[in-house]
């Protein structure tokens, strides 16, 4: 029964799911496609013959198909050419209607699997006992190029809630899954893959094939361990006969949009699944032979990406690229990382204030970037500045800001210096508090907590010392979510001597209004002007509270120039 339970998931949830947003996604006017409903049919008739008689009438399915096949003929209705707009808004709405019944009757089923479009994973703890009792636990709601770190934190709290420690990762590629595991999840990392980078880059075990990963991992401490796929199995010859017994019991977590129902079903089969012949399995996407024809990107990724080591010429960085234009210049962006979605959805109108008084003081100048993020502003202001130095604790920030670069013109690319680490009041390591959105990692001073990485840490002066074209720097943006309360004061005596205008966002959020009043008054005692980020309205210190728009975290920000505006 549970076996059954698990396929209808994998072929109903899955497949039906895909198909919602093909039909209840569409704009009043269009029309359902015309191969829908005898796809949809043939693929339910298939799934009835894949399952007994008598495991149907046990699990009351005959229910669910009924209402599988009520959204058949209601799409078909609705994909008729003569309906007036009146009639097809009634039909769609009776076509959601019959999906809600749908999605009740599969959670009548208590059904342990999470389709594309499924509620988010942080709304199902009620379902945690269910998971317990069934051991298996298959989530599709993230394409592998698309895995957030919110994604990924939401998912390790559901799985330490079932007793997980660890997740294997079959096809760990660049181990860029990986680093968000650890890092954002907290969990511990088995990463399997001929290809994988050293365990020096994320602090995992890194093993060349499946026999090798029985030797890490024996019953019964495979069982707290999770099997992690970022796509589906291409065909069944990929279940590894060598592994099943092995890790029988074991959660199998799957984040992939592009689920493909067939290959999930012989997956799920007897209940095991994991992928085997990794050298061969790992098709392990792009190369920059292939995508970028340029191999000297490949020495370039070699020589400047410090956090990490590649074997062979398989890239971490920089593999496909697309382009927003941002007031005014293209801003390019590697389509595979985690901000991509946000790069074209919401980059374009992200802080128009903030962008004018870079064109207004970046323009031709030496700019420093402190609190760099993923180059949302590091490469704008390479299209307008002399050089920007670009400062970013954060390791997975850093890496996607590295990416992004390494898709930009060298026109852009060459104009800016990644500096990895954080600017601080001395020099030794910091750590790095872990917020789970990578925008929100920031520097921590308080007790150990389980998501926190230790980073170097430099002094302005040490700065100087070694790129001495920051003696000339002009303008400086520092952004650090907190952090400013040390960074401004440690950076007194180099504001007064360099006399550079500097752009500041305050982070009450973080640190309390109380502490964001100590850096406005020390800002006040070193500019002898202070304006808001219109330029126009001067900086009220006095003001009752910092907190500002959500858009910036709830902060607000700050010019200090040298002469008025």
């Amino acid at each position: 029964m549970m076996g059954a339970r698990r396929l209808l998931g994998a072929a109903g949830a899955v497949f039906v799911m895909e198909k919602r947003r093909q039909f209840l996604c569409c704009s009043p006017n269009a029309k359902a496609p015309p191969s829908f409903s005898a796809r949809l049919e043939r693929d339910t008739a298939t799934l009835q013959g894949q399952l007994p008689k008598k495991v149907l009438e046990d699990l009351e399915l005959a229910k669910v198909f009924h209402k599988v096949q009520e959204l058949v003929r209601l799409v078909d209705d609705l994909s008729a050419q003569d309906l007036s707009l009146e009639v097809q808004s009634a039909k769609r709405n009776s076509v959601r209607l019959a999906y809600r019944d749908f999605t009740e009757a599969l959670d009548s089923l208590s059904i342990s699997v999470l389709g594309p479009g499924a509620r988010p994973l942080a709304t199902t703890r009620s379902w945690v006992p269910l998971l317990r009792r069934w051991r298996y636990y298959v989530c599709s709601l993230f394409s592998w190029g698309l895995l957030t770190e919110q994604a990924v934190a939401e998912a390790a709290d559901v799985l330490k809630d079932l007793d997980v420690v660890g997740i294997i990762d079959p096809l760990a590629g660049s181990g860029w899954h990986a680093l968000l595991w650890r890092e954002v999840g907290g969990l511990s990392v088995l990463a399997m893959d001929s290809y994988a980078v050293r365990p020096a880059w994320f602090s995992v075990a890194v093993v060349e094939d499946s026999r090798t990963a029985m030797r890490h991992l024996q019953p019964p401490e495979i069982s707290r361990w999770a099997l992690f796929l970022s796509w589906p199995p291409h065909s069944p010859d990929t279940v590894g006969s060598d592994l099943l017994e092995k890790f029988e019991g074991t959660y199998f977590l799957y984040l992939g949009e592009q689920a493909d129902p067939r290959a999930v079903d012989a997956g799920l089969t007897g209940g095991h699944q994991l992928l085997s012949r990794i050298a061969e399995a790992c098709w392990g996407g792009f190369t920059y032979d292939d995508c970028c024809g340029e191999r000297q990107r490949v020495e370039q990724v070699r020589t400047t990406c410090q956090c990490c080591n590649l074997s062979k010429t398989r890239p971490v960085l920089g593999s496909i690229s697309e382009v927003v234009e941002k007031h005014g210049y293209p801003v390019f962006f590697d389509a595979l990382t985690t901000k991509a979605g946000w790069f074209r959805s919401g980059y374009r109108a992200w802080e128009p204030l903030t962008f004018r008084i870079f064109q207004r003081f970046a323009t031709g100048q030496i700019v420093l970037d402190v609190g760099a993020w993923v180059g949302a502003t590091v490469i704008w202001e390479a299209n307008v500045a002399e050089h920007v130095f670009a400062i970013e604790p954060t390791p997975v920030s850093g890496c996607q800001l590295l990416a992004n670069l390494n898709v930009n013109p060298p026109r852009v690319s060459r104009r800016v210096t990644l500096i990895r680490g954080a600017l601080h009041n001395e020099t030794g390591s910091v750590v790095i508090l872990n917020r789970r959105e990578d925008s929100n990692n920031r520097i921590y001073a308080g007790p150990a907590r389980p998501l926190m990485t230790s980073v170097p840490s430099f002094t302005i002066e040490a700065l100087l010392l070694k790129y001495p074209r920051l003696r000339r720097v002009s303008f400086i943006k520092i952004d650090t979510e907190g952090h400013e309360r040390v960074l401004v004061p440690a950076m007194r005596s180099f504001l007064k001597k360099q006399k550079p205008v500097v752009l500041v966002s305050l982070h009450p959020i973080y640190i309390g209004d109380r502490l964001v009043r100590r850096v406005v008054n020390a800002l006040n005692e070193i500019f002898p002007y202070i304006y808001d980020s219109d330029m126009k309205t001067p900086f009220n210190i006095r003001r009752f509270t910092f907190f500002g728009s959500p858009e910036d975290h709830y902060g607000t920000e700050l010019l200090g120039t040298w002469h008025p505006l």
